[in-house]
C-alpha cells in the first residue's frame, strides 16, 4: 500500500536548521575540550582573558529545543522567526565580533614602534564593527518585539513573518557577512605578514612562527569561507522565503567555529 502520509517537504528547512545544529554541537564538544585544557594549564592567566574565555565558550544556543519541544508538531512555528532564534542570532554576531577584536589587538602588540600600526589595526576594528552593526541591523529586522525606548523608530510595524523577515533583513545581513568576509582576510593576511618577519634564524623560534602562521592562515580561510558561504546560500535563496533555510547549514556552526578558532590559540 502506498505511503498516504502528509509531505512538508522539509528537507530545504529543518533538514538544514539540524544539520546546522548538528555541527555547531559538535564543535561546541570541541570547545568544551579546549576550555577544559586551557583553565587546566593556564590557571594563573589574567583574569580578564580567563573571563573572555569563559564568555566565548558558554553555550546559549536554545533554538533546537525551541523548535523539537516547545513548538513540537506546531507548523506556525516555521513562519516566523522566534525569541531563541533572534537571541542566539545576537550573541553569535557578538562572538564573531569579541574574536576579531582579539585578533586586532594581537595584530596592534606584534606591530609596537610600527608607522602603521594604527591606520592598519582602526580598519580592521573599523570592519568588525561594521559587520557586527550588520548583525544588530538583522536582529531588529528580525525580531517580532519592540522594547519601548525603540518605538519611535517604528519597529512595533514590524511584521514577524519569516518571509517577510528574510526580506527586511537582506541589506543588514549582507553587510554582515560581507565585512566579516573581509575582516577575516584582512586579519589572516596582515598576521601571516608580521609573523613571517619576526623569524630570527633561530630553528627553534622559526619553527615555532611557522606554525602560528600556518594557524592565522587557516583560521582565515575556515571562517572567511563560512561567511561567504553564508551570504551566497542566504542572498540565492532570499526569492524563496522561509521555504529554503539552506544557510542555515553555516550560521549556526559559525561562531562555534570562531570561538574554538580562539580557544586554539
Amino acid at each position: 500500500m502506498a505511503d498516504s502520509g502528509l509531505d512538508l517537504h522539509l528537507n530545504d528547512t529543518v533538514g538544514c536548521i539540524f544539520i546546522g545544529i548538528l555541527f555547531e554541537t559538535i564543535l561546541y564538544g570541541l570547545s568544551l575540550a579546549q576550555t577544559q585544557y586551557y583553565f587546566h594549564e593556564y590557571p594563573s592567566d589574567r583574569l580578564h582573558i580567563q573571563i573572555l574565555v569563559a564568555f566565548v565558550w558558554y553555550d546559549r544556543n536554545s533554538f533546537i529545543w525551541d523548535i523539537l519541544v516547545t513548538n513540537h508538531a506546531n507548523l506556525n512555528a516555521f513562519t516566523q522567526f522566534t525569541n531563541p532564534f533572534i537571541t542566539e542570532f545576537f550573541l553569535a554576531s557578538l562572538i564573531v565580533l569579541i574574536v576579531q577584536l582579539y585578533y586586532v589587538y594581537s595584530v596592534w602588540r606584534f606591530m609596537i614602534h610600527k608607522w602603521h600600526r594604527f591606520p592598519l589595526a582602526v580598519t580592521m576594528g573599523t570592519l568588525a564593527l561594521l559587520s557586527f552593526s550588520g548583525g544588530v541591523g538583522s536582529f531588529f529586522a528580525s525580531t517580532p518585539f519592540v522594547l519601548p525606548k525603540f518605538r519611535s523608530l517604528h519597529l512595533s510595524t514590524v511584521n514577524p513573518d519569516l518571509a517577510a523577515s528574510l526580506d527586511r533583513a537582506e541589506v543588514a545581513a549582507s553587510i554582515q557577512t560581507v565585512t566579516a568576509f573581509v575582516t577575516d582576510v584582512y586579519i589572516a593576511a596582515a598576521l601571516s605578514i608580521i609573523l613571517h618577519g619576526k623569524r630570527t634564524g633561530f630553528s627553534g623560534t622559526d619553527s615555532l612562527i611557522t606554525k602560528l602562521v600556518a594557524a592565522a592562515i587557516h583560521r582565515g580561510i575556515i571562517t572567511a569561507l563560512m561567511q561567504l558561504l553564508h551570504f551566497a546560500t542566504y542572498i540565492g535563496t532570499l526569492n524563496d522565503g522561509p521555504n529554503k533555510l539552506i544557510w542555515a547549514l553555516f550560521h549556526f556552526p559559525g561562531s562555534k567555529i570562531y570561538t574554538n578558532s580562539l580557544l586554539a590559540v
